[in-house]
């Protein structure tokens, strides 16, 4: 699959199996947008992500708030923008991957749940 000049958003991006898939989709050319609850560790494999030549953002959010999910929408709406004009790619796609509410799924078009998607 070819990931050069998509956006992904990680949810739990700032540690752990979240940082190490975002750490492997930048370096393969994706844009990384990180949503997690830890500030400093989203702040920090944002950093690495840059020293490796990289790009990455990251918002702080929990993925069960509907604000915070808002949030996180707008902030990956804007990185799409930037995206978009640095490298201009064809194909974009936005999962949600962890809500629980079915209503405030459903306005993502998505299935509600953890992991669901």
């Amino acid at each position: 699959m070819d990931i050069k000049g998509k956006v992904a958003v990680i949810t739990g991006g700032a540690s752990g199996i979240g940082r190490a898939t975002a750490e492997m989709l930048a370096a393969g050319g994706a844009a990384i947008l990180i949503a997690d609850l830890v500030e400093a560790s989203g702040h920090d494999t944002v950093k690495a992500i840059e020293a490796a030549g990289g790009r990455a953002v990251f918002v702080k959010a929990d993925v069960t708030d509907e604000a915070d999910a808002q949030r996180m929408l707008d902030m990956y709406k804007q990185f799409l923008k930037r995206a978009r004009e640095a490298s201009n790619p064809s194909i974009y796609r936005f999962q949600y991957e962890q809500a629980t509410d079915p209503a405030q799924a459903a306005k993502f078009g998505i299935k509600a749940g953890a992991g669901a998607g």
